[in-house]
């Protein structure tokens, strides 16, 4: 698998803004993110780049553990 996020957790103060996100990309895949204003698509892209840290789950990368990766 080329991307692999589990149990991805998200906390901003007291806010939870993701909970418990599951995602898998295999090479040769386009994946897109739905949903509504405000339902956390730009926070699971940032947490998987890097901008933001989550609090809880792990972000894989052709295998390898970036969830503490800048």
């Amino acid at each position: 698998m080329l991307l692999d996020v589990q149990g991805l957790e998200f906390h901003v103060g007291k806010t939870q803004i993701l909970r418990k996100v599951d995602l898998g990309v295999n090479g040769g895949e386009v994946a897109g993110l739905l949903g509504r204003n405000g339902s956390g698509k730009s926070s699971i892209l940032k947490n998987v780049i890097g901008l933001y840290r989550p609090s809880r789950g792990q972000i894989r990368f052709k295998g390898v553990d970036i969830t503490d990766s800048p």
